[in-house]
């Protein structure tokens, strides 16, 4: 069975245009909206601020309602959303009822999770719309074989399995959808391959407690443009801020020596196996 997925869409379709003609063109709003709902985990990754125990921002986990109002614009501006960023989203006390929040608000849902913690029943349940699981263990490689089993035949979750280096070492998992393999580069290092940049033009990435930064990789608020929790906060508003507008400017100029995060970007290479 042939399945579609749209955050790989969109993530295709962004990583064609350069930050150039990016910039000429910024949509009026977000095409991803990735949210945060702890950055706490439960492995310890030498090459994550979060394993290695480095990350100054405050620890914690999403308030209810803060994700209420997340889900409530969301849908308003179509937008979907993935669990991402840092920390393991499946350890929220109340995962599976932020889920099913936002798929009752309609916003289609994706999840990235070292596996561990997934409940593979409640994943087909609440019709998760995609899945990631990254192969840190024999643990992960279980849970995405059992996920990919239940599944079957049915359209949902698609499955991406990400490989952290360029072997399979655990076996292979048929039945995939997509399979990416992962180059971890270390978070101390000034890199001279600066990838062409299309965060700033694609989406906006949301901390546990509400503030909203540009990067992905920003897990000690160096890129930070607003805060969720402020009254009259949109996510236009943010997406249009002069914040957001200048990083784009020095991103797209190349300008790379006036941002931290991009002087030491952590993004690694990754290419499709299949």
């Amino acid at each position: 069975m042939k399945r579609e997925n749209l955050f790989w869409t969109i993530l295709d379709k962004a990583s064609k245009i350069s930050a150039k003609q990016a910039l000429r063109n910024v949509p009026k709003l977000p095409k991803l909206i990735d949210v945060e709902l702890t950055n706490t985990c439960n492995l310890k990754c030498k090459f994550c601020p979060i394993g290695q125990g480095t990350i100054k921002r405050p620890r914690g986990f999403r308030d209810i309602g803060l994700a209420l109002d997340i889900a409530d614009q969301c849908s308003r501006w179509h937008i979907p959303v993935r669990f991402v960023r840092w920390g393991e989203p499946t350890l929220h006390p109340n995962f599976w009822g932020i889920v099913r929040l936002f798929k009752m608000y309609d916003v289609p849902v994706h999840i990235g999770t070292n596996g561990l913690k997934l409940d593979i029943d409640r994943t087909l349940e609440e019709e998760v719309d995609s899945v990631k699981i990254t192969m840190h263990s024999i643990a992960s490689y279980k849970a995405a074989k059992e996920l990919i089993a239940a599944r079957g035949d049915k359209e949902k979750p698609y499955v991406t399995i990400l490989y952290l280096g360029t072997n399979v070492e655990y076996g292979n998992l048929d039945g995939a959808d997509k399979i990416v393999f992962g180059g971890i580069h270390n978070l101390d290092e000034a890199r001279e391959d600066i990838p062409e940049c299309y965060e700033v033009f694609t989406r906006l990435s949301i901390d546990w407690d509400g503030k909203v930064t540009a990067c992905c990789g920003d897990y000690d608020r160096k890129m930070t443009i607003g805060d969720f929790t402020l009254p009259g906060t949109t996510i236009p508003l943010l997406w249009k801020s002069t914040k957001m507008q200048g990083y784009r400017n020095l991103i797209a100029n190349k300008q790379w020596d006036k941002l931290e995060l991009c002087r030491n970007c952590a993004r690694g290479k990754a290419y499709e196996s299949k």
